[in-house]
């Protein structure tokens, strides 16, 4: 593209990435273990939406690119000019069962023609029936098996004559099986790994196999039976992350298309092809390695949750995070506390080897697709006062882990995984959390979720076990609860204790995702906000460090905007970079970035919400109606508040009116608008509204019916009277006194005489 000695790459960040798109990366270099470095980044634009694609270049140096389109294929050129893939042209494509999570690859033939190749599922829904966020939803069944199914997908392809003609026939299944890779692939390449297997393709899976389909035919496509990709040992590779997208990269040697570069949930990785197939016929591809970037980005990983301690005992902070493939990495700090700047980050290993917590077969409530994902989220801390810093970690499975550090302060080295136990049973909570630790005189606080979902105190007993210290509660005595989804919803806070406030006392802050609700699911934030992003949050502790008590949460902000940081998790670390006003905070967000804040641009910013409600009032209300107001997180700083019943002013003062009646008897039955606008002393305002249905009137119609005779049942009263005197009778007989009517009652007499109905609730 650049005119580089290597080949440029093209790379898409998905959805989830802050800035999702295509782009243009620059090659620049080799590694130091034979990995290509790139540089100068370029967004792409693709005409009609870049989606599902494939781009290939042909002889003649034209870069192409193929788009799956619903059931058609958009063809695209590459302007260089432009930076942009154009020209686009939509031919049909028919034959194919679906094209539900398809990937697609394009190999061209000889003779001008090409094979397009398409994922296809077998359309099998992967989850049980129900609601996946429903309290009862039940991922596996009483003997702990999978209640869901296990889709598979496979390999369809079809003749395309020219790169913009109609297909040649319908696709027929080019592998030889329909169930060829779990839960589907990620993406393809095509691959030449010496004579004879120009034309040959690899797939990437979701749970990490590479694929190797031997291609053979001299034209067109004959897959031989899948192989899997394998090692120097022999062994069936697993790409290091889930979701492996693989593409093709020339061997610096042979300059064969047999290099890959697959990429998935997190970096990219470079698999160097030994030029070695195994007895089986399965290609053997060297250890991956990274791909690098120049002047790239601090980079841990997706969700990354990292925490600052002097790790290496250099008396320079570093950096240790866990992230969404289940590693703890090091980032080790090579500048100072005041000017950090930090290596590229290493694998924490325990008991010899990397830390690496995979979920596996049961270990996600949201089942087996998601057995790759390890969500470690370690908190850095010396639990047994060697003064040495060991990890304490939650993860994916929701159960409490502690590494000791058995090493020295300049070379820490790992036990392995034991878990923390409460009363001898593993301490367990909602999944993917954060603990929060900190030593109180002799003893040190464990925070962390419990099965409630809801921040819960523990103190630890000794190197494996804890006591329980009760649930964390507001000052107002509720409990602190972390989100208002269910199931899979739950878990997911990033809890730090410390005294950010620096008053001596031990606060919370909290990273949350966007669906988080700290403290409750009507008020809490930041969901009550409007679903705005994973959010930071402040808890101020108002108690004692032995007996803490916490304030309705604040949420940070930065420069005055609150910290908003994607959907699936924000994740802070309270960070002592020698700053002489007090700690400044980093967090890193769901793409693998790492923010830092200055403690001088952090704010805290109130929140305000006010509710009117009915009470035990029943709808349509009628008589005397009192309603009740509810101010969180509490009226104790309010300014000013309105109430309004039609736009018309019922109450204006600096308090919350407690004993307010409105009597409904002077208004008209039917709808009216009750509502209610809350300033406090910052300024905010909010405002809550009321339909209030007003039903007063009582109406009864009686015609007063004479009797209807009923053969055997005799006489029946159609009137509605309770009761009546027995002056009355009806002028069947004498119909012409009263205009021709014969069913209407009469006085009999000139005496006084009554009629009665009942009427319920009538006062």
């Amino acid at each position: 593209m650049y005119g580089s000695e290597r080949p440029d790459l093209f790379v898409t960040a998905g959805n989830f990435s802050a800035d999702p798109g295509l782009f243009l990366y620059k090659w620049t270099g080799t590694g130091p273990n034979g990995e290509p470095v790139f540089g100068e980044r370029r967004k792409v634009t693709v005409e009609g939406g870049h989606g599902v694609g494939t781009i290939f270049q042909t002889e003649d140096g034209v870069i192409h690119g193929l788009w799956l389109d619903g059931g058609a294929l958009r063809h695209t050129v590459y302007d260089r000019d432009r930076h942009a893939f154009v020209n686009a042209v939509a031919v049909r494509l028919s034959g194919f069962p679906n094209f539900s999570g398809s990937q697609i690859a394009a190999i061209p033939n000889g003779d001008g023609s090409l094979e397009f190749i398409v994922s296809v599922s077998d359309g099998t829904s992967w989850r049980p029936e129900g609601d996946h966020r429903s309290e009862a939803y039940r991922p596996y069944d009483a003997a702990g098996i999978w209640r869901g199914s296990f889709t598979y997908s496979t390999l369809y392809g079809v003749t395309m004559p020219k790169l913009l003609q109609e297909p040649r026939g319908l696709a027929r299944r080019v592998a030889t099986t329909d169930r060829e890779a779990l839960y589907g692939y990620g993406g393809f390449a095509v691959v030449d790994l010496g004579t004879g297997t120009a034309r040959d393709l690899i797939g990437g899976t979701r749970f990490g196999n590479l694929i190797y389909y031997a291609n053979q035919a001299e034209v067109g496509v004959d897959f031989a039976a899948k192989r899997f990709v394998v090692d120097a040992h022999g062994i069936t590779m697993r790409h290091p992350i889930i979701g492996g997208a693989a593409t093709s990269y020339p061997n610096p040697q042979t300059g064969h298309w047999a290099d890959l570069i697959v990429g998935g949930e997190g970096a990219l990785y470079y698999y160097r092809f030994t030029g070695k197939f195994s007895e089986h016929g399965a290609p053997v591809y060297a250890d991956p390695v990274p791909v690098l970037e120049e002047s790239a980005l601090l980079y841990p990983g997706s969700l990354p949750v990292p925490h600052v301690i002097d790790w290496d005992g250099d008396g320079i902070v570093d950096i240790v995070a866990g992230n969404s493939e289940g590693r703890v990495l090091f980032f080790k700090n090579i500048g100072t506390n005041e000017e950090p700047a930090f290596a590229n980050g290493v694998p924490v290993q325990a008991a010899g080897r990397d830390i690496h917590v995979q979920a596996g077969y049961s270990g996600s409530v949201q089942g087996p697709g998601e057995a790759r994902w390890g969500y470690t989220s370690p908190a850095a801390f010396d639990w047994n006062g060697d003064g040495l810093p060991d990890i304490l970690m939650g993860d994916i499975t929701g159960d409490y882990t502690v590494y000791i550090n058995r090493g020295t302060a300049a070379n820490p080295r790992l036990d392995e995984a034991r878990p923390l136990y409460l009363d001898g049973l593993n301490l367990h909570g909602t999944w993917r959390a954060k603990p929060g630790v900190a030593r109180i005189g002799e003893r040190v606080a464990f925070i962390a979720l419990d099965g409630d979902d809801e921040l819960h105190l523990y103190w630890r007993l000794d190197d494996y076990n804890v006591v329980d210290g009760g649930k964390l509660r507001l000052d107002t005595g509720q409990t602190i609860r972390a989100n208002f989804l269910p199931a899979g919803g739950t878990g997911r806070l990033k809890i730090n204790y410390v005294d950010w406030d620096l008053d001596g006392r031990l606060d919370l802050v909290l990273g949350t995702p966007r669906h988080g609700s700290v403290p409750d699911p009507e008020f809490g934030l930041p969901q009550a906000l409007g679903l705005p992003g994973a959010a930071v949050l402040f808890l101020k502790n108002v108690g004692t460090n032995e007996e803490p008590v916490f304030r309705f949460p604040q949420l940070m902000a930065f420069r005055g905007k609150p910290i908003f940081l994607g959907q699936h998790a924000a994740g802070p670390a309270v960070a002592d970079f020698g700053n002489p006003n007090g700690p400044d905070l980093i967090v890193g967000d769901q793409e693998g970035r790492i923010w830092y804040y200055s403690r001088e641009d952090i704010t805290l910013e109130n929140v305000l919400f006010v509710r009117l409600g009915t009470g035990n009032a029943k709808l349509p209300v009628s008589q005397q109606f009192r309603p009740e107001i509810r101010i969180v997180p509490s009226a104790e700083h309010v300014h000013r508040v309105v109430l309004r019943l039609d736009n018309q002013v019922l109450y204006d003062g600096n308090t919350v009116p407690r004993d307010l009646e409105i009597d409904t008897r002077n208004l008209s039955d039917g709808t009216h608008t009750l509502q209610i606008t809350v300033v406090d002393s910052l300024g905010n305002r909010v405002s809550d509204s009321l339909e209030l249905p007003v039903d007063n009137t009582w109406q009864m119609r009686d015609d007063l019916l004479p009797p209807l005779a009923s053969g055997w049942l005799g006489s029946v009263d159609r009137a509605k009277t309770y009761e009546r005197s027995s002056g009355w009778e009806y002028a069947t007989d004498h119909p012409d006194q009263f205009a021709g009517d014969d069913s209407r009652l009469v006085l009999r007499g000139s005496g006084y005489e009554f009629l009665a109905w009942k009427v319920s609730n009538l006062r």
